[in-house]
């Protein structure tokens, strides 16, 4: 029987998730550029979409170590207008493991959105970054942050929280949802963080840590 933590977590998973591509070999010429690239890498899971300009036939790959399951990385290769791919961006190394963490990456209306779900103890988080490419295609860039939290608590305590901010504008937009002496209650807040020096894909941690004020939660639970 799953634990109340367990379901919950279930619970945040299928609502953020996107489909990704089945599990089927990939072409032969992206496996190329993986093994010539990544080598002792192999491919977790994998998203196909337009990333770098409409109609695009985009790769966004999950890649995990051999022998090593708790590191991760997340590598993008891009149509090449003649029916292959080429490289693109590649994260740095990712740890996933230590914690029960999970990484998934898509690629929707025009940007790469990787995920990372934290179990917790009392509240599952689901992280979502979202990059874009500006300057013509040659800097993918972090453009939004999206940050779910749910409480892994029955349901006469059970609240759902979540932060969305565009890093190109500063519009920071909160909700919670929660219940106060047994009555549901839905809050809103809107303010705006200041803008940031561009933070290229590349070189990013994937730590919201270093994103203070954009991931600080000002609503929370009673």
């Amino acid at each position: 029987m799953k634990t109340s933590s367990a379901v919950a977590l279930a619970i945040v998973v299928a609502c953020l998730a996107r489909p990704a591509l089945a599990d089927t070999p990939l072409p032969a010429d992206a496996q190329q550029i993986l093994e010539r690239r990544f080598p002792g890498w192999a491919v977790e899971t994998r998203a196909l979409g337009a990333l770098h300009a409409p109609g695009a036939r985009d790769l966004a790959l999950v890649l995990v170590r051999t022998g090593d399951p708790q590191t991760h990385a997340v590598a993008v290769l891009l149509d090449d207008g003649r029916g292959g791919w080429r490289f693109s961006k590649a994260s740095s190394a990712i740890d996933v493991g230590a914690r029960g963490e999970a990484l998934a990456a898509e690629i929707r209306e025009r940007a790469l959105v990787v995920r990372l779900t934290e179990p917790g103890d009392s509240v599952a988080r689901v992280t979502g970054y979202r990059f874009a490419y500006r300057d013509e295609g040659r800097a993918l860039r972090l453009v939004g942050l999206e940050i779910e939290r749910v409480a892994l608590a029955d349901a006469t305590r059970a609240w759902r929280g979540s932060t969305s901010v565009d890093l190109l504008t500063g519009a920071k937009r909160e909700t919670m949802d929660d219940r106060v002496r047994g009555r549901a209650r839905h809050r809103e807040a809107r303010s705006h963080v200041p803008l940031r020096q561009p933070i290229l894909f590349e070189q990013f941690t994937f730590d919201t840590r270093g994103l203070v004020p954009e991931a600080t939660a000002r609503l929370e639970a009673e």
